[in-house]
Protein backbone atom coordinates (compact mmCIF):
# COMPACT_ATOMS: atom_id res chain seq x y z
CA UNK A 1 0.00 0.00 0.00
CA UNK A 2 2.66 2.53 0.96
CA UNK A 3 4.68 2.16 -2.27
CA UNK A 4 1.51 2.69 -4.29
CA UNK A 5 0.60 5.74 -2.20
CA UNK A 6 3.92 7.34 -3.18
CA UNK A 7 2.92 7.33 -6.83
CA UNK A 8 -0.52 8.87 -6.29
CA UNK A 9 -0.24 12.63 -6.48
CA UNK A 10 -1.95 14.37 -3.58
CA UNK A 11 -5.12 12.33 -3.20
CA UNK A 12 -6.34 12.82 0.36
CA UNK A 13 -9.07 10.18 -0.03
CA UNK A 14 -6.50 7.45 -0.76
CA UNK A 15 -4.37 8.62 2.17
CA UNK A 16 -7.35 8.48 4.52
CA UNK A 17 -8.21 4.96 3.33
CA UNK A 18 -4.61 3.80 3.82
CA UNK A 19 -4.62 5.46 7.25
CA UNK A 20 -7.83 3.63 8.19
CA UNK A 21 -5.96 0.35 7.65
CA UNK A 22 -2.59 1.36 9.12
CA UNK A 23 -4.00 2.95 12.27
CA UNK A 24 -5.20 -0.47 13.38
CA UNK A 25 -1.58 -1.45 14.01
CA UNK A 26 0.29 -0.67 17.18
CA UNK A 27 2.34 2.55 17.10
CA UNK A 28 5.66 0.72 17.04
CA UNK A 29 4.55 -1.38 14.08
CA UNK A 30 3.37 1.72 12.20
CA UNK A 31 6.63 3.49 12.90
CA UNK A 32 8.59 0.47 11.68
CA UNK A 33 6.57 0.66 8.47
CA UNK A 34 7.38 4.37 8.19
CA UNK A 35 11.06 3.66 8.80
CA UNK A 36 11.12 1.07 6.03
CA UNK A 37 9.14 3.42 3.80
CA UNK A 38 11.66 6.19 4.45
CA UNK A 39 14.84 4.15 4.03
CA UNK A 40 14.12 1.17 1.76
CA UNK A 41 10.91 1.53 -0.21
CA UNK A 42 12.01 4.39 -2.43
CA UNK A 43 15.14 2.45 -3.42
CA UNK A 44 13.27 -0.73 -4.34
CA UNK A 45 11.83 0.26 -7.75
CA UNK A 46 12.97 2.65 -10.49
CA UNK A 47 9.58 4.43 -10.56
CA UNK A 48 9.80 5.08 -6.83
CA UNK A 49 13.36 6.39 -7.14
CA UNK A 50 12.22 8.86 -9.79
CA UNK A 51 9.24 9.90 -7.68
CA UNK A 52 11.46 10.36 -4.62
CA UNK A 53 13.71 12.76 -6.55
CA UNK A 54 10.68 14.69 -7.83
CA UNK A 55 9.12 14.98 -4.38
CA UNK A 56 12.44 15.97 -2.83
CA UNK A 57 12.80 18.82 -5.34
CA UNK A 58 9.19 19.92 -4.85
CA UNK A 59 9.52 19.83 -1.06
CA UNK A 60 12.74 21.85 -1.07
CA UNK A 61 11.19 24.38 -3.46
CA UNK A 62 8.12 24.81 -1.27
CA UNK A 63 10.17 25.08 1.91
CA UNK A 64 12.39 27.70 0.26
CA UNK A 65 9.34 29.86 -0.52
CA UNK A 66 7.63 29.26 2.83
CA UNK A 67 7.16 32.35 5.02
CA UNK A 68 4.44 34.01 7.09
CA UNK A 69 3.20 35.73 3.91
CA UNK A 70 2.89 32.53 1.85
CA UNK A 71 1.16 30.21 4.33
CA UNK A 72 -2.25 30.39 2.64
CA UNK A 73 -0.93 29.93 -0.88
CA UNK A 74 1.38 27.03 0.02
CA UNK A 75 -0.93 25.09 2.36
CA UNK A 76 -2.49 23.20 -0.58
CA UNK A 77 0.80 22.13 -2.23
CA UNK A 78 2.18 21.12 1.19
CA UNK A 79 -0.90 19.01 1.89
CA UNK A 80 -0.62 17.30 -1.51
CA UNK A 81 2.99 16.35 -0.88
CA UNK A 82 2.27 15.31 2.71
CA UNK A 83 -0.64 13.12 1.59
CA UNK A 84 1.35 10.90 -0.72
CA UNK A 85 4.99 11.27 0.39
CA UNK A 86 5.03 12.39 4.02
CA UNK A 87 8.39 10.80 4.86
CA UNK A 88 10.22 12.82 2.21
CA UNK A 89 8.36 16.08 2.82
CA UNK A 90 8.60 15.96 6.61
CA UNK A 91 12.21 14.76 6.45
CA UNK A 92 13.08 17.89 4.49
CA UNK A 93 10.92 20.08 6.73
CA UNK A 94 12.53 18.77 9.92
CA UNK A 95 16.01 19.29 8.47
CA UNK A 96 15.09 22.88 7.60
CA UNK A 97 13.60 23.45 11.05
CA UNK A 98 16.80 22.20 12.68
CA UNK A 99 18.80 24.64 10.53
CA UNK A 100 16.51 27.68 10.79
CA UNK A 101 14.82 28.30 14.14
CA UNK A 102 12.24 30.75 12.75
CA UNK A 103 10.76 28.17 10.37
CA UNK A 104 9.14 25.91 12.98
CA UNK A 105 6.00 27.98 13.53
CA UNK A 106 5.46 28.55 9.83
CA UNK A 107 5.73 24.84 9.02
CA UNK A 108 3.19 23.99 11.73
CA UNK A 109 0.77 26.66 10.46
CA UNK A 110 0.97 25.41 6.87
CA UNK A 111 -0.15 21.92 7.94
CA UNK A 112 -3.79 22.93 8.29
CA UNK A 113 -4.95 20.58 5.51
CA UNK A 114 -2.87 17.61 6.61
CA UNK A 115 -4.37 14.23 7.44
CA UNK A 116 -4.00 12.11 10.56
CA UNK A 117 -1.49 9.94 8.74
CA UNK A 118 0.60 13.02 7.96
CA UNK A 119 0.67 13.96 11.64
CA UNK A 120 1.58 10.40 12.58
CA UNK A 121 4.49 10.44 10.12
CA UNK A 122 5.51 13.91 11.36
CA UNK A 123 5.77 12.65 14.94
CA UNK A 124 7.81 9.68 13.69
CA UNK A 125 10.19 11.90 11.70
CA UNK A 126 10.67 14.32 14.61
CA UNK A 127 11.37 11.50 17.07
CA UNK A 128 13.73 9.91 14.55
CA UNK A 129 15.66 13.18 14.37
CA UNK A 130 15.65 13.54 18.17
CA UNK A 131 17.01 10.01 18.51
CA UNK A 132 20.02 10.72 16.30
CA UNK A 133 23.02 9.91 18.54
CA UNK A 134 25.43 11.85 16.30
CA UNK A 135 23.86 15.24 17.04
CA UNK A 136 25.14 17.26 19.99
CA UNK A 137 22.48 18.13 22.55
CA UNK A 138 24.34 20.84 24.49
CA UNK A 139 26.32 23.81 23.18
CA UNK A 140 30.07 24.07 23.75
CA UNK A 141 29.47 26.02 26.97
CA UNK A 142 28.04 22.82 28.48
CA UNK A 143 24.97 24.60 29.83
CA UNK A 144 22.68 25.70 27.01
CA UNK A 145 20.70 23.47 24.67
CA UNK A 146 21.69 23.49 21.00
CA UNK A 147 19.58 25.54 18.61
CA UNK A 148 18.50 22.55 16.51
CA UNK A 149 17.16 20.78 19.59
CA UNK A 150 15.24 23.86 20.76
CA UNK A 151 13.70 24.31 17.30
CA UNK A 152 12.78 20.65 17.01
CA UNK A 153 11.28 20.48 20.49
CA UNK A 154 9.12 23.54 19.81
CA UNK A 155 7.96 21.91 16.57
CA UNK A 156 7.18 18.66 18.40
CA UNK A 157 5.17 20.40 21.10
CA UNK A 158 3.34 22.56 18.55
CA UNK A 159 2.55 19.60 16.30
CA UNK A 160 1.17 17.54 19.17
CA UNK A 161 -0.89 20.50 20.38
CA UNK A 162 -2.12 21.32 16.88
CA UNK A 163 -3.06 17.78 16.05
CA UNK A 164 -6.02 17.78 18.41
CA UNK A 165 -7.88 15.89 15.72
CA UNK A 166 -5.10 13.31 15.61
CA UNK A 167 -7.03 10.15 16.38
CA UNK A 168 -4.51 7.83 18.06
CA UNK A 169 -3.18 9.25 21.31
CA UNK A 170 0.55 9.67 21.62
CA UNK A 171 2.15 6.42 22.70
CA UNK A 172 3.33 6.08 26.31
CA UNK A 173 7.00 6.31 25.34
CA UNK A 174 6.39 9.74 23.75
CA UNK A 175 4.06 11.29 26.34
CA UNK A 176 6.86 12.13 28.82
CA UNK A 177 8.57 14.22 26.11
CA UNK A 178 5.65 16.59 25.66
CA UNK A 179 5.80 18.44 29.01
CA UNK A 180 9.54 18.98 28.61
CA UNK A 181 9.06 20.35 25.11
CA UNK A 182 6.19 22.61 26.18
CA UNK A 183 8.16 24.12 29.04
CA UNK A 184 11.38 24.50 27.07
CA UNK A 185 13.16 21.85 29.14
CA UNK A 186 14.95 20.19 26.27
CA UNK A 187 18.24 19.32 27.95
CA UNK A 188 16.89 16.01 29.29
CA UNK A 189 15.62 14.84 25.88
Amino acid sequence: MLPALCLIRGNAVCTVEVWNMIRQYDTTVRWRLYGEWKTKTYKSHPELRVRAVQVDREAKGILRRLSHNTIDSLAGPVAKLAHSNPCIFFGNAVNQIMAYDNLAGVVIQVLKYSTNMSFDVLVFVILDALANPNKERVKDDGVNTTDWLQSLSSTFSASTALSHHYSPPLPPQVSPLSPGCYSGGTAQI
